[in-house]
């Protein structure tokens, strides 16, 4: 349910010194709420999506691991609800061990507590422990160096295939929120902006590739990327794709594009249990703030099969 939109505060300065002096940053345990399977037509490869605990706060920060036998290729991030103003996501990325996703909101000039949880998405072979399976991966960061409105672009070394990523911006006054987070070929693209405060800033992409070869014991991937996109003339934009019949998800992403002062990402949800669809997906989320615009949201949804 939409609240009545707040005032903003009288200063944005004093609210910056009470935050600095006495803020509160949530954090959750790392162990997983629930967790769900799905397997592909070969029924040799396994992703369990699992859900993290709620957080809530003006500025929130939680995390979800996967289990032992699984190693972490994607995950997201979800503001919860549509409330008004609304908050906004500033990272969802894994950690690098590839085992924890990570996941970070704020409010932005508008005072607004909210709950924030973390997805991930483990992958398991058939025949192939989780020790294994990651000496056949890869995870590569890059950062965008500092400005207002930054991108980033992770890329794969040959012999790799894009399973997931993430992004990460970092702030440390006003706050950089998340526009885009999601897959191009082989490269993880990751941006943000600042919002009507100016903030100098830098964003992280995160790429994480699986071998294209021969996996022992196994054999190979093939991974397909699929994506849906919606218009909102103003407030909230939702998007949302599944996976093809006999594939399973790997990782989420999302991309806010707007033709005025923005739009920033809010939710990138993999989907545990689809209430219209038989087989998993991802959604996007993307909202303007404190003043309307209008854009697309696209949301991406990374599948992995056995060839």
């Amino acid at each position: 349910m939409l609240r009545n939109r707040r005032k903003p505060t009288a200063s944005f300065p004093i609210r910056m010194t009470l935050l600095a002096a006495a803020i509160a940053i949530c954090a959750a345990d790392a162990r997983a709420q629930s967790s769900e399977d799905f397997t592909d037509a070969s029924g040799q490869v396994t992703v369990r999506i699992y859900t993290g605990p709620e957080v809530t706060g003006e500025i929130n920060n939680t995390t979800v691991s996967v289990d032992t036998d699984f190693v972490l290729v994607g995950g997201g991030a979800e503001v919860e609800g549509m409330g008004s103003p609304g908050a906004l996501l500033t990272a969802s990325y894994p950690d690098q061990n590839l085992t924890t996703w990570h996941a970070s909101s704020k409010d932005h000039i508008l005072t607004y507590s909210h709950k924030l949880r973390a997805y991930a998405i483990g992958l398991r072979l058939a025949g192939v422990s989780s020790t294994q399976l990651r000496s056949y991966m890869v995870l590569v960061t890059q950062n965008s160096g500092t400005g207002e409105h930054v991108s980033a672009v992770a890329a794969l070394p040959p012999g790799y295939l894009l399973v997931g990523g993430g992004g990460r911006a970092n702030w440390s006054t006003a706050g950089l929120l998340l526009t885009e987070s999601y897959p191009n070929a082989f490269q993880w693209v990751a941006s943000a902006k600042d919002h009507w405060i100016t903030e100098y800033g830098s964003v992280d992409s995160f790429a994480i590739g699986i071998t294209s070869g021969t996996i022992p014991g196994f054999g190979s991937l093939s991974v397909n990327y699929n994506s849906a996109v919606t218009w909102a003339n103003s407030g909230y934009g939702v998007a949302d794709v599944t996976v093809p019949t006999g594939w399973v998800l790997s990782s989420v992403g999302g991309q806010a594009q707007y033709n005025g002062q923005g739009r920033m990402l809010c939710q990138l949800v993999p989907y545990v249990d689809p209430p219209t669809y038989s087989r998993p997906g991802g959604l996007a989320m993307s909202k303007d703030h404190y003043k309307y615009d209008s854009g697309y949201t696209t949301a991406f949804a990374v599948a992995i099969s056995k060839k």
